[in-house]
Parts: structure tokens; C-alpha cells; sequence
């Protein structure tokens, strides 16, 4: 006597159908600016919020007295989830 193999397939419930399709589209938010290169979004979101420091003048560059130390300062990134159907917004700021 021959053993046959069904020929049923497991089917997920659809309701995982948006979760799975989520998680192979969800765009990724970089840690620090080394992730960002080749990124246009993120380069273009970028440049705009520097501008926007200059066009308001944030600060001005000076000459670095001796023997102080910089405030260091960093990129943050957060994309921001728009309402369905509209495209989503890359945010970057810079921030001491």
C-alpha cells in the first residue's frame, strides 16, 4: 500500500495579509548620518533642515576659542506615518 501526501495547503488568515505586507515595506530609520549616504530622501531632508538653520541664523560659525570644548551634536531621524494614501514625511534635525 502507497502512502499519498495531501495536496491540502496551509492558507494564513488574511488578517496577517497588512501586518506582512508592513513589514517588507516599512522604510527603515538610520541611526546616525553614516546610514544616510546614497539615502535621496534622507540627503534631501537633511539639506533642507540645514538651510532652514542658516535662513534663520541659528547660529553663526566663529572662531573656536583654545582650550574650550565643542557641544557636540547629532542627527536625529524619524519618519513620520501620514494619512492613508498620502506619502509619509522624512524628518531630520540636528541637535545638540
Amino acid at each position: 500500500m502507497e502512502i499519498r501526501q495531501s495536496l491540502k495547503r496551509t492558507k494564513f488568515p488574511t488578517c496577517y495579509d497588512d501586518f506582512v505586507i508592513a513589514l517588507v515595506q516599512a522604510p527603515y530609520e538610520p541611526t546616525n548620518s553614516f546610514e544616510t549616504i546614497g539615502n535621496h530622501a534622507w540627503q534631501t531632508t537633511m539639506e533642507f533642515d540645514m538651510e532652514s538653520i542658516r535662513k534663520d541664523q541659528t547660529w553663526v560659525l566663529v572662531q573656536f576659542p583654545i582650550g574650550k570644548r565643542p557641544i557636540p551634536s547629532k542627527w536625529v531621524y524619524k519618519i513620520k506615518n501620514g494619512i492613508i494614501g498620502k506619502p509619509k514625511k522624512y524628518k531630520a534635525q540636528l541637535v545638540a
